[in-house]
């Protein structure tokens, strides 16, 4: 209760503040200056696997097809030429960034349908813009939202089977999807709109991932701050000497390659949205579910039944452990959300379909992109060649079926061949061959899974000394659990000594803390959101946006942007027999009304709150916070004044107790008594 009040409360407090800095953003359907929207061209790209053999080593070479990465560009509110550039990584493998991220109460738009409700526009305008602070870039991975490929050899015979069999090809064996490649993708991409884009080559590039986005944001780091290793002669199983030599160029090193705290004075920080980290994390997720009052005991109990913990219901899926098997059997037979316990479990899917079909509609597109689509160049039927964006199964193939219209890019651009198609919110064929390689001869033989390899846990851990962190902890999340985060992190022995956290209470923010070998400790910010699941911004965009932005300011302990609110009136006098007893507030140095605004955590509020009775007074000077008390002078005595609970929730404690009697010369005070609740807010 006290966390719905406080962030209602906040939510109106942060909106009519962005509201009031930012410029006033065009209507639905128009576009808006400094918006972008384009495609970076990816030429085939030529890498190799190196694998380790018992005298010598064996290369595996690959040559990617062309690849057309779309992006958009959502200017910073406020000096766009001075803020830092947000970078977004969507998960999947095969989730498009625009379906997601884009489309959910981070952009100037929003199609997140609990935002829309029932407008008819069917986009409205975000409260919860992260323009408000900074540059913000989207990009679609390879073959998922509007990214596709071109090859004119897979259509050199139209005959359907020829062009199935060479589809498969391109999926399964060409070396198209893998961890490395995907996130080598994204990093030229990144790199080339730097390189567009001189007034923001040098800015803060912040990472910001979801889901799987947790694992390409941990590459493209590791890749960055190690180029060496993944050049020609590096150390690396993975090299592609062309992303390396784009590195130097980028740093400006020559023929050196950039060390990581030059990378690290650029690519600073990280955010990362209930992220996939390590490989632990499913087998440490299937010993909390399965524990003794398990948090699938709270879902199963809202479904008005119980967690059998039957292994045998799960038994003819063979390749599912104890954490897939509570997410995709026992959440499905409790009617659930895994992604979000909390709700039905269509929710997410229906977010999705409505995403896919929303970022057809030419005017809901016009106003999420801030840009025409008709002037995205390689958008159109007639620009984009022998392209594919599936296997051309008709089910997932450009799908505005039965009927067309000009309000569509079909209609407006034309239909597509079933190998293509304008938008796809969700490629589960690219998911399958990024995630399964069941046609590459590496998969068994270098550790290229991040669902079994513990190398993206620990290029995760070796990134973190550079790269300053934040973690979601989102506590309707199934799919990534956020408290096996931590034991999954602690598995890596040959790098951490042990991973510790602290959930987030009213008085001080959520902290995971990583204790490397040599005994130093990494803090990572870990805030907590108690109403949101695996889409953090879905449900609480007001929180989020207010934790990063504090996070960003440098304010990581969350407090000097931040007071506590107590409202003495409140209190339970009537209990106290207390109609004799006044409260006043003198000299304060911040109030409203009868709230006591406590400032930053430890620094002491600059005013006199005075209970009274009679002509006897208690006068509390130096009133401060002091981790679990509110501590006071009182006639020149320090004293715990009073308790204050995790939810908030202040009561005497028997030396305030007894020193109120004492001084107002009274017996009406006992240990415990409420008195009133605090409560966190902006100034």
């Amino acid at each position: 209760m006290v966390r719905t009040v406080r962030w209602t409360w906040l939510t109106l407090v942060i909106s009519l503040m962005l509201l009031g800095v930012g410029p006033a953003h065009a209507g639905v359907g128009d576009t808006r200056p400094g918006a972008e929207a384009g495609f970076v061209k990816l030429d085939p790209i030529k890498y190799k696997f190196v694998i380790p053999l018992k005298k010598d080593s064996l290369d595996v070479p690959f040559t990617t097809t062309e690849s057309r990465i779309f992006y958009t560009f959502q200017p910073a509110d406020k000096s766009p030429e001075t803020a830092p550039l947000f970078v977004f990584h969507n998960g999947g493998p095969g989730a498009a960034t625009t379906a997601n991220f884009f489309a959910n109460n981070t952009a100037p738009y929003s199609i997140n349908l609990g935002a829309v409700g029932k407008d008819t526009a069917g986009v409205v305008k975000n409260p919860h813009s992260w323009t408000s602070m900074g540059n913000l870039l989207y990009i679609d991975p390879s073959q998922s939202g509007f990214s596709y490929n071109v090859s004119d050899e897979i259509f050199s015979d139209p005959e359907y089977g020829s062009v199935l069999k060479k589809l498969w090809t391109e999926y399964w064996n060409a070396g198209n999807f893998n961890a490395f490649i995907d996130a080598d993708q994204l990093l030229r991409v990144i790199l080339t709109f730097l390189a567009k884009h001189p007034e923001l080559a040098q800015r803060e590039v912040v990472m910001v991932g979801e889901s799987y986005g947790g694992v390409r944001v941990s590459t493209i780091l590791h890749m960055l701050m190690n180029s060496a290793d993944y050049d020609t002669n590096g150390s690396s199983f993975f090299r592609d000497p062309g992303m390396a030599s784009m590195i130097r160029t980028h740093f400006k090193t020559g023929d050196k390659a950039p060390s990581p705290e030059v990378v690290s004075k650029q690519f600073d920080r990280q955010v990362l949205v209930q992220p996939q980290l390590s490989s632990y994390q499913d087998e440490e997720q299937g010993k909390l579910y399965w524990a003794k009052d398990s948090v699938i005991d709270d879902v199963a109990k809202a479904a008005k039944t119980t967690f059998s913990r039957s292994k045998a219901k799960c038994w003819w899926f063979a390749v599912l452990t104890k954490n897939t098997c509570v997410l995709m059997v026992y959440l499905k037979d409790y009617g659930r959300d895994r992604y979000d316990w909390a709700q039905r479990l269509d929710y997410s899917d229906d977010q999705d379909a409505y995403s896919n079909k929303a970022m057809r509609d030419v005017r809901i597109l016009t106003t999420m992109l801030g840009v025409k689509p008709q002037d995205i160049p390689m958008l159109k039927k007639s620009e984009r060649g022998n392209a594919y964006h599936t296997m051309g199964f008709p089910v997932i193939g450009d799908d505005e079926r039965p009927t067309q219209d000009t309000t569509t890019l079909k209609g407006v651009f034309g239909s597509l061949d079933a190998p293509d198609s304008y938008y796809v919110s969700w490629n589960e064929v690219a998911y399958a061959a990024s995630s399964m390689n069941l046609g590459s001869v590496v998969r068994s033989r270098l550790p290229i899974s991040p669902d079994k390899d513990p190398l993206f846990g620990d290029m995760f851990l070796e990134n973190l000394k550079y790269v300053r962190t934040f973690l979601t902890d989102a506590k309707r999340d199934l799919v990534i659990f956020s408290d096996a985060m931590a034991p999954a992190l602690a598995r890596h022995t040959g790098l951490v000594k042990g991973v510790s956290t602290r959930e987030e209470n009213w008085y001080e923010t959520g902290r995971m803390s990583v204790t490397w070998k040599d005994d130093t400790t990494t803090h990572i910010r870990w805030p907590l959101y108690r109403d949101a699941g695996h889409a953090v911004a879905m449900t609480m965009p007001d929180k989020l946006l207010v934790d990063v932005n504090d996070w960003i300011d440098g304010q990581d302990a969350g407090w000097s942007r931040r007071h506590l609110e107590w409202n003495p009136g409140n209190a339970r006098l009537a209990a106290w027999k207390s109609d004799d007893v006044r409260l006043r507030l003198t000299r304060p140095a911040v109030k409203s009304g009868s709230l006591l605004l406590l400032p930053a955590k430890a620094k002491t509020f600059a005013g006199v709150l005075t209970f009274r009775h009679g002509k006897k007074a208690a006068a509390l000077r130096r009133v401060s916070l002091q981790r679990e008390h509110l501590v006071a002078t009182v006639d020149g005595r320090r004293i715990r004044l009073m308790s204050v609970a995790g939810n908030g929730q202040a009561r005497l404690t028997a030396p305030g107790a007894r020193t109120l009697n004492n001084r107002l010369d009274v017996d009406i005070f006992e240990a415990n008594t409420p008195v009133g609740r605090l409560v966190e807010r902006l100034p």
